[in-house]
Protein backbone atom coordinates (compact mmCIF):
# COMPACT_ATOMS: atom_id res chain seq x y z
CA UNK A 1 0.00 0.00 0.00
CA UNK A 2 1.14 3.55 -0.78
CA UNK A 3 2.27 5.07 2.52
CA UNK A 4 1.65 8.59 1.18
CA UNK A 5 -2.06 8.19 0.44
CA UNK A 6 -5.13 6.41 1.84
CA UNK A 7 -8.51 6.43 0.11
CA UNK A 8 -7.50 9.46 -1.93
CA UNK A 9 -6.30 11.44 1.09
CA UNK A 10 -2.81 12.58 2.03
CA UNK A 11 -1.13 10.51 4.73
CA UNK A 12 0.64 12.55 7.38
CA UNK A 13 1.84 9.69 9.55
CA UNK A 14 2.12 5.92 9.60
CA UNK A 15 3.73 4.07 12.50
CA UNK A 16 4.01 0.52 13.76
CA UNK A 17 2.45 0.03 17.19
CA UNK A 18 1.48 -2.91 19.39
CA UNK A 19 3.96 -5.62 20.32
CA UNK A 20 6.58 -4.38 17.84
CA UNK A 21 6.60 -1.01 19.59
CA UNK A 22 6.46 -2.41 23.14
CA UNK A 23 9.18 -5.00 22.54
CA UNK A 24 6.88 -7.94 23.28
CA UNK A 25 6.88 -9.66 19.89
CA UNK A 26 6.86 -13.43 19.52
CA UNK A 27 6.90 -15.66 16.46
CA UNK A 28 3.07 -15.50 16.51
CA UNK A 29 2.79 -11.71 16.74
CA UNK A 30 0.73 -9.83 14.16
CA UNK A 31 1.51 -6.29 13.00
CA UNK A 32 -0.38 -3.19 14.11
CA UNK A 33 -0.25 0.17 12.38
CA UNK A 34 -1.77 3.55 13.16
CA UNK A 35 -1.90 6.27 10.55
CA UNK A 36 -3.07 9.86 10.34
CA UNK A 37 -4.46 11.47 7.20
CA UNK A 38 -5.40 14.95 6.10
CA UNK A 39 -9.05 15.15 5.05
CA UNK A 40 -9.57 16.43 1.53
CA UNK A 41 -11.36 19.76 0.93
CA UNK A 42 -14.73 18.06 0.50
CA UNK A 43 -14.30 16.41 3.93
CA UNK A 44 -13.50 19.76 5.50
CA UNK A 45 -16.23 21.77 3.79
CA UNK A 46 -19.01 19.26 3.21
CA UNK A 47 -21.40 17.38 5.47
CA UNK A 48 -19.73 13.99 5.04
CA UNK A 49 -16.80 13.73 7.44
CA UNK A 50 -14.06 11.14 7.10
CA UNK A 51 -13.07 10.25 10.68
CA UNK A 52 -11.19 6.99 10.28
CA UNK A 53 -10.51 4.05 7.98
CA UNK A 54 -10.09 0.48 9.23
CA UNK A 55 -7.93 -1.42 6.76
CA UNK A 56 -7.28 -4.46 8.97
CA UNK A 57 -6.95 -7.81 7.24
CA UNK A 58 -9.07 -9.59 9.86
CA UNK A 59 -12.45 -8.33 10.97
CA UNK A 60 -13.07 -8.04 14.71
CA UNK A 61 -15.94 -10.55 14.63
CA UNK A 62 -13.81 -13.37 13.19
CA UNK A 63 -13.76 -16.29 15.61
CA UNK A 64 -10.02 -16.52 16.09
CA UNK A 65 -7.14 -14.54 17.48
CA UNK A 66 -4.84 -12.59 15.21
CA UNK A 67 -1.82 -14.49 13.95
CA UNK A 68 1.51 -13.50 12.40
CA UNK A 69 -0.09 -13.09 8.98
CA UNK A 70 -2.67 -10.55 10.17
CA UNK A 71 -2.20 -6.80 9.90
CA UNK A 72 -4.30 -4.34 11.91
CA UNK A 73 -4.24 -0.89 10.33
CA UNK A 74 -6.33 2.11 11.33
CA UNK A 75 -6.05 5.59 9.89
CA UNK A 76 -7.47 8.58 11.77
CA UNK A 77 -8.22 12.03 10.42
CA UNK A 78 -5.93 14.68 11.85
CA UNK A 79 -8.90 16.22 13.72
CA UNK A 80 -9.82 12.95 15.41
CA UNK A 81 -6.16 12.21 16.15
CA UNK A 82 -5.79 15.56 17.94
CA UNK A 83 -9.02 15.01 19.90
CA UNK A 84 -7.81 11.61 21.09
CA UNK A 85 -4.42 13.05 22.04
CA UNK A 86 -6.14 15.73 24.11
CA UNK A 87 -8.14 13.00 25.85
CA UNK A 88 -4.83 11.24 26.62
CA UNK A 89 -6.21 8.11 24.98
CA UNK A 90 -3.60 5.40 25.72
CA UNK A 91 -3.48 3.86 22.24
CA UNK A 92 -3.02 7.29 20.65
CA UNK A 93 -0.93 9.14 23.24
CA UNK A 94 1.78 6.48 23.13
CA UNK A 95 2.25 7.20 19.39
CA UNK A 96 3.95 10.49 20.35
CA UNK A 97 6.85 8.45 21.72
CA UNK A 98 7.22 5.88 18.96
CA UNK A 99 10.79 4.67 18.43
CA UNK A 100 12.47 5.66 15.18
CA UNK A 101 12.56 2.14 13.76
CA UNK A 102 8.76 1.97 13.99
CA UNK A 103 8.12 5.16 12.02
CA UNK A 104 7.04 4.03 8.55
CA UNK A 105 6.35 7.52 7.26
CA UNK A 106 6.15 10.99 8.81
CA UNK A 107 5.28 14.06 6.79
CA UNK A 108 7.32 17.16 7.61
CA UNK A 109 4.11 19.07 8.44
CA UNK A 110 3.39 16.87 11.48
CA UNK A 111 6.87 16.77 13.01
CA UNK A 112 6.18 19.85 15.14
CA UNK A 113 3.42 17.92 16.89
CA UNK A 114 5.88 15.30 18.10
CA UNK A 115 8.38 17.89 19.24
CA UNK A 116 5.63 19.37 21.44
CA UNK A 117 4.40 16.15 23.06
CA UNK A 118 4.37 17.94 26.42
CA UNK A 119 1.43 20.04 25.19
CA UNK A 120 -0.70 16.90 25.38
CA UNK A 121 0.55 14.83 28.32
CA UNK A 122 -1.41 15.81 31.42
CA UNK A 123 -2.91 14.52 34.64
CA UNK A 124 -5.66 12.98 32.51
CA UNK A 125 -3.20 10.11 32.10
CA UNK A 126 -4.26 8.88 35.55
CA UNK A 127 -7.86 8.28 34.53
CA UNK A 128 -7.22 7.24 30.93
CA UNK A 129 -4.43 4.72 31.46
CA UNK A 130 -5.76 3.63 34.86
CA UNK A 131 -9.26 3.31 33.40
CA UNK A 132 -8.10 1.25 30.44
CA UNK A 133 -6.12 -1.01 32.78
CA UNK A 134 -9.20 -1.48 34.97
CA UNK A 135 -11.32 -2.32 31.91
CA UNK A 136 -8.80 -5.02 30.93
CA UNK A 137 -8.97 -6.44 34.45
CA UNK A 138 -12.77 -6.33 34.43
CA UNK A 139 -12.92 -8.15 31.10
CA UNK A 140 -10.47 -10.77 32.34
CA UNK A 141 -12.40 -11.36 35.58
CA UNK A 142 -15.84 -11.30 33.96
CA UNK A 143 -14.84 -13.64 31.16
CA UNK A 144 -13.34 -16.14 33.58
CA UNK A 145 -16.25 -16.11 36.05
CA UNK A 146 -18.92 -16.00 33.37
CA UNK A 147 -17.57 -18.99 31.48
CA UNK A 148 -16.94 -21.01 34.63
CA UNK A 149 -20.42 -20.29 35.97
CA UNK A 150 -21.97 -21.38 32.68
CA UNK A 151 -20.09 -24.68 32.88
CA UNK A 152 -21.19 -25.16 36.51
CA UNK A 153 -24.83 -24.41 35.70
CA UNK A 154 -24.86 -26.71 32.66
CA UNK A 155 -23.25 -29.55 34.65
CA UNK A 156 -25.90 -29.09 37.35
CA UNK A 157 -28.73 -29.15 34.80
CA UNK A 158 -27.29 -32.22 33.07
CA UNK A 159 -27.02 -34.01 36.38
CA UNK A 160 -30.36 -33.01 37.94
CA UNK A 161 -32.78 -32.43 35.06
CA UNK A 162 -31.62 -33.41 31.58
CA UNK A 163 -32.22 -37.16 32.12
CA UNK A 164 -35.81 -36.36 33.16
CA UNK A 165 -36.50 -33.98 30.27
CA UNK A 166 -36.56 -36.84 27.80
CA UNK A 167 -39.69 -38.21 29.49
CA UNK A 168 -41.69 -35.07 28.68
CA UNK A 169 -43.17 -34.36 25.27
CA UNK A 170 -44.26 -30.82 26.14
CA UNK A 171 -42.64 -28.21 28.35
CA UNK A 172 -40.68 -29.06 31.46
CA UNK A 173 -40.96 -26.03 33.75
CA UNK A 174 -38.90 -25.15 36.81
CA UNK A 175 -40.30 -24.09 40.16
CA UNK A 176 -39.07 -21.03 42.08
CA UNK A 177 -36.64 -22.98 44.23
CA UNK A 178 -35.00 -24.52 41.17
CA UNK A 179 -34.87 -21.10 39.48
CA UNK A 180 -33.16 -19.61 42.56
CA UNK A 181 -30.60 -22.44 42.58
CA UNK A 182 -29.85 -21.82 38.91
CA UNK A 183 -29.49 -18.05 39.35
CA UNK A 184 -26.98 -18.60 42.16
CA UNK A 185 -24.80 -20.58 39.76
CA UNK A 186 -24.93 -18.04 36.93
CA UNK A 187 -22.74 -14.93 36.81
CA UNK A 188 -22.82 -12.16 34.21
CA UNK A 189 -25.36 -14.01 32.07
CA UNK A 190 -26.65 -11.79 29.26
CA UNK A 191 -28.33 -14.14 26.84
CA UNK A 192 -28.60 -13.89 23.07
CA UNK A 193 -29.93 -10.31 23.03
CA UNK A 194 -27.11 -9.09 25.29
CA UNK A 195 -29.53 -8.05 28.03
CA UNK A 196 -29.07 -9.18 31.62
CA UNK A 197 -31.39 -12.04 32.44
CA UNK A 198 -32.40 -14.11 35.41
CA UNK A 199 -34.44 -17.29 35.47
CA UNK A 200 -37.79 -17.59 37.21
CA UNK A 201 -40.63 -19.97 38.01
CA UNK A 202 -42.48 -21.40 35.02
CA UNK A 203 -39.67 -21.17 32.47
CA UNK A 204 -39.09 -24.16 30.23
CA UNK A 205 -36.01 -26.08 31.38
CA UNK A 206 -35.35 -27.41 27.90
CA UNK A 207 -35.19 -23.85 26.57
CA UNK A 208 -33.00 -22.73 29.48
CA UNK A 209 -30.59 -25.59 28.91
CA UNK A 210 -30.34 -24.91 25.16
CA UNK A 211 -29.71 -21.19 25.77
CA UNK A 212 -26.96 -21.84 28.31
CA UNK A 213 -25.24 -24.39 26.09
CA UNK A 214 -25.38 -21.98 23.15
CA UNK A 215 -23.93 -19.22 25.36
CA UNK A 216 -21.09 -21.47 26.52
CA UNK A 217 -20.33 -22.60 22.97
CA UNK A 218 -20.11 -19.01 21.73
CA UNK A 219 -16.95 -18.60 23.77
CA UNK A 220 -15.31 -21.10 21.42
CA UNK A 221 -11.66 -20.27 20.75
CA UNK A 222 -11.60 -17.60 23.49
CA UNK A 223 -11.47 -20.21 26.23
CA UNK A 224 -9.95 -23.12 24.37
CA UNK A 225 -6.46 -21.65 24.32
CA UNK A 226 -3.76 -23.52 26.22
CA UNK A 227 -3.21 -20.50 28.48
CA UNK A 228 -6.86 -20.25 29.55
CA UNK A 229 -6.99 -23.95 30.30
CA UNK A 230 -3.74 -23.75 32.28
CA UNK A 231 -4.18 -20.58 34.38
CA UNK A 232 -7.91 -19.91 34.00
CA UNK A 233 -7.70 -16.42 32.54
CA UNK A 234 -7.04 -14.69 29.24
CA UNK A 235 -3.35 -13.79 29.34
CA UNK A 236 -3.83 -11.09 26.70
CA UNK A 237 -6.04 -9.13 29.09
CA UNK A 238 -3.51 -9.90 31.81
CA UNK A 239 -0.42 -8.44 30.19
CA UNK A 240 -2.26 -5.44 28.74
CA UNK A 241 -3.60 -4.37 32.14
CA UNK A 242 -0.09 -4.59 33.56
CA UNK A 243 1.46 -2.72 30.60
CA UNK A 244 -1.09 0.10 30.82
CA UNK A 245 -0.45 0.61 34.53
CA UNK A 246 3.31 0.74 33.96
CA UNK A 247 3.00 3.18 31.07
CA UNK A 248 0.67 5.37 33.14
CA UNK A 249 3.11 5.43 36.05
CA UNK A 250 5.99 6.36 33.74
CA UNK A 251 4.02 9.19 32.15
CA UNK A 252 2.98 10.60 35.53
CA UNK A 253 6.58 10.37 36.73
CA UNK A 254 8.50 11.61 33.69
CA UNK A 255 5.97 13.01 31.22
CA UNK A 256 6.95 10.52 28.53
CA UNK A 257 7.26 6.81 27.65
CA UNK A 258 10.41 5.12 26.41
CA UNK A 259 9.99 2.33 23.84
CA UNK A 260 10.70 -0.51 23.85
CA UNK A 261 9.46 -0.95 27.40
CA UNK A 262 11.85 -1.46 30.31
CA UNK A 263 13.26 -4.97 30.75
CA UNK A 264 11.52 -5.42 34.11
CA UNK A 265 8.14 -4.80 32.44
CA UNK A 266 8.97 -7.05 29.49
CA UNK A 267 10.08 -9.85 31.83
CA UNK A 268 6.81 -9.78 33.77
CA UNK A 269 4.78 -9.70 30.55
CA UNK A 270 6.81 -12.68 29.35
CA UNK A 271 5.94 -14.55 32.57
CA UNK A 272 2.23 -13.77 32.11
CA UNK A 273 2.29 -15.03 28.53
CA UNK A 274 4.10 -18.21 29.59
CA UNK A 275 1.42 -18.93 32.21
CA UNK A 276 3.91 -18.49 35.05
CA UNK A 277 1.70 -15.95 36.87
CA UNK A 278 -1.39 -17.30 38.58
CA UNK A 279 -4.74 -15.55 38.45
CA UNK A 280 -4.47 -14.61 42.13
CA UNK A 281 -0.90 -13.33 41.75
CA UNK A 282 -1.86 -11.19 38.77
CA UNK A 283 -4.74 -9.55 40.64
CA UNK A 284 -2.45 -8.95 43.62
CA UNK A 285 0.14 -7.33 41.33
CA UNK A 286 -2.57 -5.18 39.77
CA UNK A 287 -3.68 -3.92 43.19
CA UNK A 288 -0.11 -3.04 44.19
CA UNK A 289 0.68 -1.09 41.02
CA UNK A 290 -2.73 0.57 40.98
CA UNK A 291 -2.00 1.93 44.47
CA UNK A 292 1.47 3.03 43.29
CA UNK A 293 -0.14 4.90 40.42
CA UNK A 294 -2.44 6.74 42.83
CA UNK A 295 0.55 7.82 44.93
CA UNK A 296 2.49 9.00 41.86
CA UNK A 297 -0.56 10.91 40.68
CA UNK A 298 -0.68 12.86 43.95
CA UNK A 299 2.84 14.19 43.43
CA UNK A 300 3.02 14.44 39.64
CA UNK A 301 4.29 17.67 38.08
CA UNK A 302 2.16 17.26 34.94
CA UNK A 303 -0.32 20.05 34.12
CA UNK A 304 -3.91 19.36 35.05
CA UNK A 305 -5.09 19.54 31.43
CA UNK A 306 -3.48 19.48 27.97
CA UNK A 307 -2.79 22.75 26.17
CA UNK A 308 -5.95 22.73 24.10
CA UNK A 309 -5.44 26.28 22.85
CA UNK A 310 -2.04 25.40 21.35
CA UNK A 311 -3.37 22.17 19.81
CA UNK A 312 -6.39 23.92 18.31
CA UNK A 313 -4.30 26.67 16.71
CA UNK A 314 -1.78 24.17 15.37
CA UNK A 315 -4.61 22.18 13.79
CA UNK A 316 -6.20 25.28 12.25
CA UNK A 317 -2.88 26.42 10.78
CA UNK A 318 -2.17 22.98 9.33
CA UNK A 319 -5.59 22.70 7.68
CA UNK A 320 -5.48 26.25 6.30
CA UNK A 321 -2.11 25.50 4.78
CA UNK A 322 -3.51 22.32 3.25
CA UNK A 323 -6.49 24.15 1.78
CA UNK A 324 -4.20 26.87 0.39
CA UNK A 325 -2.05 24.28 -1.38
CA UNK A 326 -5.17 22.62 -2.77
CA UNK A 327 -6.82 25.82 -3.99
CA UNK A 328 -7.23 24.35 -7.47
CA UNK A 329 -9.35 21.55 -6.02
CA UNK A 330 -11.42 24.10 -4.11
CA UNK A 331 -12.00 25.94 -7.38
CA UNK A 332 -13.15 22.73 -9.04
CA UNK A 333 -15.66 22.13 -6.24
CA UNK A 334 -16.87 25.73 -6.45
CA UNK A 335 -17.19 25.48 -10.23
CA UNK A 336 -19.23 22.28 -9.87
CA UNK A 337 -21.75 23.94 -7.56
CA UNK A 338 -21.90 27.09 -9.70
CA UNK A 339 -22.72 25.01 -12.77
CA UNK A 340 -25.28 23.04 -10.77
CA UNK A 341 -26.97 26.27 -9.65
CA UNK A 342 -27.06 27.52 -13.23
CA UNK A 343 -28.74 24.29 -14.39
CA UNK A 344 -31.40 24.62 -11.68
CA UNK A 345 -31.99 28.27 -12.63
CA UNK A 346 -32.42 27.35 -16.30
CA UNK A 347 -34.96 24.65 -15.42
CA UNK A 348 -36.98 27.10 -13.32
CA UNK A 349 -37.12 29.57 -16.20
Amino acid sequence: MNNREVNGRKVLLKIRTGSHLYGTTTEKSDEDFIGVFMPNPEDLLGINRAEDFDLSTKKSNNTRRNNKDDVDTTYYSIQKYIRLLLQNNPNILETLFVSEENIIFMDASIQELFLNYDKFVSQRVFKSFGGYAYSQKAKMVTKKERYQSLCIAIDWLEKEFVPHMEKYVGSFCINQSEADDLNKRIKYYKGEKENCESFHKGMDLKLIYEKLVAERNRYGWRVKTNSFVKVGYDVKFGYHLFRLLMEGCELLNTGMIKFPLHDSILNFIHCIRNCEISYEELLHTYNIHNEDMELIFKRTQLPKNPDQKWANQWLIDLQLQHIYHNVSEIRNITKYYQEKEERITCRNL
